[in-house]
Protein backbone atom coordinates (compact mmCIF):
# COMPACT_ATOMS: atom_id res chain seq x y z
CA UNK A 1 0.00 0.00 0.00
CA UNK A 2 0.97 3.73 -1.01
CA UNK A 3 1.40 5.57 1.76
CA UNK A 4 1.77 9.45 1.41
CA UNK A 5 3.13 11.65 3.70
CA UNK A 6 1.38 14.83 4.92
CA UNK A 7 3.19 17.57 2.89
CA UNK A 8 2.31 15.55 -0.20
CA UNK A 9 -1.02 14.53 0.41
CA UNK A 10 -1.94 18.59 0.64
CA UNK A 11 -1.10 18.89 -2.73
CA UNK A 12 -2.84 16.16 -4.08
CA UNK A 13 -6.50 16.31 -5.80
CA UNK A 14 -9.16 15.07 -3.52
CA UNK A 15 -9.52 11.77 -3.91
CA UNK A 16 -12.48 10.69 -5.95
CA UNK A 17 -12.40 7.15 -5.54
CA UNK A 18 -14.18 8.07 -1.97
CA UNK A 19 -17.04 9.85 -2.36
CA UNK A 20 -19.71 11.28 0.47
CA UNK A 21 -21.69 8.63 1.93
CA UNK A 22 -24.97 7.95 2.35
CA UNK A 23 -26.63 10.19 5.59
CA UNK A 24 -26.60 8.15 8.43
CA UNK A 25 -29.99 8.92 10.08
CA UNK A 26 -29.47 7.26 13.39
CA UNK A 27 -26.18 9.58 13.84
CA UNK A 28 -28.47 12.47 13.53
CA UNK A 29 -30.83 10.97 15.82
CA UNK A 30 -27.81 10.33 18.22
CA UNK A 31 -26.62 13.90 17.22
CA UNK A 32 -29.90 16.07 18.12
CA UNK A 33 -30.71 14.57 21.70
CA UNK A 34 -27.32 14.55 22.60
CA UNK A 35 -27.33 19.04 21.63
CA UNK A 36 -31.06 19.00 23.68
CA UNK A 37 -29.39 17.22 26.52
CA UNK A 38 -26.60 20.24 26.25
CA UNK A 39 -29.64 22.48 26.75
CA UNK A 40 -31.25 20.95 29.20
CA UNK A 41 -27.31 20.92 31.12
CA UNK A 42 -27.17 24.53 30.77
CA UNK A 43 -30.97 25.16 31.75
CA UNK A 44 -29.88 23.47 34.93
CA UNK A 45 -26.84 25.28 35.87
CA UNK A 46 -29.20 28.19 35.73
CA UNK A 47 -31.14 26.89 38.57
CA UNK A 48 -29.43 24.60 40.03
CA UNK A 49 -26.79 25.24 43.22
CA UNK A 50 -24.35 23.35 41.37
CA UNK A 51 -22.58 24.71 38.01
CA UNK A 52 -21.73 27.79 36.42
CA UNK A 53 -23.06 29.93 33.99
CA UNK A 54 -23.16 33.20 32.59
CA UNK A 55 -26.77 33.77 34.03
CA UNK A 56 -28.48 32.29 37.31
CA UNK A 57 -31.79 32.59 39.02
CA UNK A 58 -30.77 30.87 42.11
CA UNK A 59 -33.38 30.17 45.15
CA UNK A 60 -33.22 27.78 48.24
CA UNK A 61 -33.97 23.95 47.32
CA UNK A 62 -35.28 20.99 48.96
CA UNK A 63 -33.10 17.92 49.66
CA UNK A 64 -34.87 16.43 46.89
CA UNK A 65 -34.35 19.03 44.34
CA UNK A 66 -30.80 19.08 44.71
CA UNK A 67 -30.44 15.44 44.61
CA UNK A 68 -31.91 15.50 41.40
CA UNK A 69 -30.16 18.22 39.79
CA UNK A 70 -26.91 16.65 41.00
CA UNK A 71 -28.27 13.25 39.67
CA UNK A 72 -29.05 14.97 36.47
CA UNK A 73 -26.20 16.89 35.99
CA UNK A 74 -23.41 14.75 37.10
CA UNK A 75 -24.77 11.83 35.14
CA UNK A 76 -25.14 13.72 31.61
CA UNK A 77 -21.65 15.14 32.65
CA UNK A 78 -20.62 11.70 32.54
CA UNK A 79 -21.22 10.73 29.11
CA UNK A 80 -22.88 13.28 26.86
CA UNK A 81 -19.86 15.76 25.40
CA UNK A 82 -18.06 12.16 25.07
CA UNK A 83 -20.54 11.05 23.07
CA UNK A 84 -20.04 14.16 20.63
CA UNK A 85 -16.72 13.90 20.54
CA UNK A 86 -16.82 10.40 19.25
CA UNK A 87 -19.27 11.27 16.24
CA UNK A 88 -16.86 13.78 15.27
CA UNK A 89 -14.21 11.59 15.36
CA UNK A 90 -16.13 9.05 13.31
CA UNK A 91 -16.51 11.34 10.39
CA UNK A 92 -13.00 12.57 10.36
CA UNK A 93 -11.15 9.54 8.56
CA UNK A 94 -13.78 9.82 5.34
CA UNK A 95 -13.64 13.72 5.27
CA UNK A 96 -9.53 13.95 5.31
CA UNK A 97 -9.39 10.82 2.73
CA UNK A 98 -11.83 12.63 0.58
CA UNK A 99 -9.92 16.54 0.66
CA UNK A 100 -7.01 15.83 1.25
CA UNK A 101 -4.81 17.35 4.27
CA UNK A 102 -4.94 21.00 3.10
CA UNK A 103 -8.49 21.57 2.57
CA UNK A 104 -9.50 19.48 5.39
CA UNK A 105 -7.88 21.82 7.72
CA UNK A 106 -8.65 24.65 5.93
CA UNK A 107 -12.35 23.89 5.93
CA UNK A 108 -12.11 23.13 9.64
CA UNK A 109 -10.30 26.29 10.23
CA UNK A 110 -13.45 28.05 8.87
CA UNK A 111 -16.26 26.23 10.03
CA UNK A 112 -14.62 26.00 14.07
CA UNK A 113 -12.49 28.38 14.10
CA UNK A 114 -13.94 31.74 13.15
CA UNK A 115 -17.05 30.74 15.23
CA UNK A 116 -14.47 30.94 18.29
CA UNK A 117 -12.62 33.74 17.27
CA UNK A 118 -16.36 35.60 16.84
CA UNK A 119 -17.36 34.36 20.71
CA UNK A 120 -14.09 35.26 22.24
CA UNK A 121 -14.11 38.93 20.90
CA UNK A 122 -18.11 40.15 20.21
CA UNK A 123 -20.45 37.40 21.51
CA UNK A 124 -18.65 36.39 24.85
CA UNK A 125 -17.68 40.02 25.82
CA UNK A 126 -21.24 41.61 24.74
CA UNK A 127 -22.56 38.54 27.33
CA UNK A 128 -19.94 39.03 30.21
CA UNK A 129 -20.67 43.07 30.09
CA UNK A 130 -24.34 43.19 29.47
CA UNK A 131 -25.46 40.04 30.93
CA UNK A 132 -23.49 38.20 33.60
CA UNK A 133 -21.93 41.81 34.61
CA UNK A 134 -18.85 39.77 35.55
CA UNK A 135 -16.75 42.57 34.42
CA UNK A 136 -16.13 44.37 37.36
CA UNK A 137 -13.38 47.37 37.47
CA UNK A 138 -12.78 49.21 40.33
CA UNK A 139 -14.62 52.12 38.66
CA UNK A 140 -17.24 52.13 36.59
CA UNK A 141 -15.97 52.33 33.16
CA UNK A 142 -17.71 51.53 29.63
CA UNK A 143 -17.80 48.13 27.15
CA UNK A 144 -14.99 49.50 25.02
CA UNK A 145 -12.60 49.89 27.72
CA UNK A 146 -13.87 46.83 29.10
CA UNK A 147 -13.21 45.08 26.01
CA UNK A 148 -9.49 46.41 25.47
CA UNK A 149 -8.48 45.57 28.70
CA UNK A 150 -10.24 42.28 28.39
CA UNK A 151 -7.96 41.53 25.19
CA UNK A 152 -4.59 43.62 27.03
CA UNK A 153 -4.24 41.62 29.78
CA UNK A 154 -4.93 38.09 27.55
CA UNK A 155 -8.56 36.85 29.54
CA UNK A 156 -9.74 36.81 26.07
CA UNK A 157 -8.01 33.48 25.72
CA UNK A 158 -9.89 31.89 28.07
CA UNK A 159 -13.19 33.56 27.30
CA UNK A 160 -14.62 31.50 24.54
CA UNK A 161 -17.47 30.09 26.44
CA UNK A 162 -19.31 27.34 25.30
CA UNK A 163 -17.86 26.75 22.11
CA UNK A 164 -14.45 25.20 24.10
CA UNK A 165 -15.62 22.43 21.60
CA UNK A 166 -15.27 24.03 18.73
CA UNK A 167 -11.69 24.70 20.16
CA UNK A 168 -10.76 21.33 20.77
CA UNK A 169 -12.02 20.12 17.58
CA UNK A 170 -10.16 21.99 15.81
CA UNK A 171 -6.61 20.99 17.62
CA UNK A 172 -7.91 17.18 17.46
CA UNK A 173 -8.13 17.94 14.03
CA UNK A 174 -5.03 19.40 13.52
CA UNK A 175 -3.12 16.55 15.14
CA UNK A 176 -5.11 14.33 13.62
CA UNK A 177 -4.17 15.59 10.68
CA UNK A 178 -0.94 15.66 11.46
CA UNK A 179 -0.21 12.11 12.51
CA UNK A 180 -2.44 10.57 9.52
CA UNK A 181 -0.80 9.10 6.43
CA UNK A 182 -3.18 9.18 3.90
CA UNK A 183 -4.44 5.51 3.10
CA UNK A 184 -5.70 4.20 -0.65
CA UNK A 185 -10.03 3.84 -0.09
CA UNK A 186 -9.05 0.47 0.65
CA UNK A 187 -7.81 0.77 3.29
CA UNK A 188 -10.36 3.05 4.55
CA UNK A 189 -13.36 0.81 3.61
CA UNK A 190 -11.47 -2.11 4.92
CA UNK A 191 -11.17 -3.70 8.43
CA UNK A 192 -9.22 -6.64 9.21
CA UNK A 193 -10.82 -7.26 12.68
CA UNK A 194 -14.57 -7.09 13.68
CA UNK A 195 -17.20 -4.76 15.76
CA UNK A 196 -15.94 -4.88 19.28
CA UNK A 197 -17.55 -6.88 21.22
CA UNK A 198 -18.40 -7.27 25.20
CA UNK A 199 -14.67 -8.22 26.52
CA UNK A 200 -13.30 -5.05 24.24
CA UNK A 201 -15.72 -2.18 25.72
CA UNK A 202 -14.61 -3.20 28.85
CA UNK A 203 -11.38 -3.39 28.39
CA UNK A 204 -11.79 0.02 26.74
CA UNK A 205 -13.78 1.57 29.73
CA UNK A 206 -11.15 0.19 31.98
CA UNK A 207 -8.34 2.30 30.17
CA UNK A 208 -10.69 5.08 30.27
CA UNK A 209 -11.05 4.98 33.76
CA UNK A 210 -7.65 4.36 34.77
CA UNK A 211 -6.71 7.42 32.03
CA UNK A 212 -9.31 10.21 33.64
CA UNK A 213 -8.54 9.03 37.47
CA UNK A 214 -4.50 9.42 36.55
CA UNK A 215 -5.17 12.94 35.06
CA UNK A 216 -7.54 14.02 37.81
CA UNK A 217 -4.71 13.18 40.16
CA UNK A 218 -2.71 15.82 38.00
CA UNK A 219 -5.15 17.88 37.18
CA UNK A 220 -7.70 18.39 39.69
CA UNK A 221 -11.31 19.33 38.47
CA UNK A 222 -11.54 23.00 37.51
CA UNK A 223 -7.86 23.15 35.62
CA UNK A 224 -8.18 24.62 32.42
CA UNK A 225 -5.99 25.47 29.73
CA UNK A 226 -8.05 27.92 27.18
CA UNK A 227 -10.92 27.33 28.82
CA UNK A 228 -10.47 23.30 28.32
CA UNK A 229 -11.32 21.41 31.50
CA UNK A 230 -8.15 19.44 31.42
CA UNK A 231 -9.81 16.81 33.82
CA UNK A 232 -12.40 16.07 31.11
CA UNK A 233 -9.68 15.38 28.37
CA UNK A 234 -8.80 11.93 28.63
CA UNK A 235 -12.61 10.93 27.67
CA UNK A 236 -12.78 13.28 24.94
CA UNK A 237 -9.56 12.08 23.65
CA UNK A 238 -10.47 8.51 23.72
CA UNK A 239 -13.42 8.43 22.41
CA UNK A 240 -12.62 10.58 19.83
CA UNK A 241 -9.68 7.95 18.79
CA UNK A 242 -12.42 5.64 19.31
CA UNK A 243 -14.62 7.06 16.87
CA UNK A 244 -12.08 7.62 14.55
CA UNK A 245 -11.56 3.44 14.65
CA UNK A 246 -15.51 2.79 14.29
CA UNK A 247 -15.50 4.86 10.69
CA UNK A 248 -12.47 2.77 9.29
CA UNK A 249 -13.75 -0.40 10.30
CA UNK A 250 -17.58 0.79 9.71
CA UNK A 251 -18.09 -0.57 12.95
CA UNK A 252 -21.09 1.14 14.02
CA UNK A 253 -22.99 -0.57 11.51
CA UNK A 254 -22.07 -4.25 12.25
CA UNK A 255 -22.84 -3.70 16.25
CA UNK A 256 -25.43 -5.98 17.10
CA UNK A 257 -29.29 -4.20 18.31
CA UNK A 258 -29.13 -6.36 21.13
CA UNK A 259 -25.48 -5.74 22.54
CA UNK A 260 -26.68 -2.06 22.25
CA UNK A 261 -29.79 -2.73 24.55
CA UNK A 262 -27.75 -5.19 26.92
CA UNK A 263 -25.33 -2.10 27.55
CA UNK A 264 -27.76 0.19 27.86
CA UNK A 265 -29.71 -1.75 30.97
CA UNK A 266 -26.53 -1.96 32.33
CA UNK A 267 -25.39 1.42 32.33
CA UNK A 268 -28.21 3.40 33.29
CA UNK A 269 -28.74 2.26 37.06
CA UNK A 270 -25.12 1.34 37.35
CA UNK A 271 -24.37 4.87 35.60
CA UNK A 272 -26.98 6.03 38.63
CA UNK A 273 -25.84 4.45 41.29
Amino acid sequence: MQELTIDAAATEPPIAATPRGPRLLFIDNIRWVMIILVVSMHSADTYSPLGNWYFTDRSPVTTATLLTFAAWQMYLQAFFMGLLFFIAGYFFPSSLQRKGARKFIRERAFRLGLPVLFYMFVLGPITEYFVAHSWNSTEPTSFANEWIKHIRNGQFLQENGPLWFCLALLIFCVCYAALHRARTDAAIDASDSPAPGNARLIGFALVMAAFTFVVRLIFPDGTSVLNLQLADFPQYILLFIAGTHFARGHWLQELDYRLGVRWLAIVLPVGFA
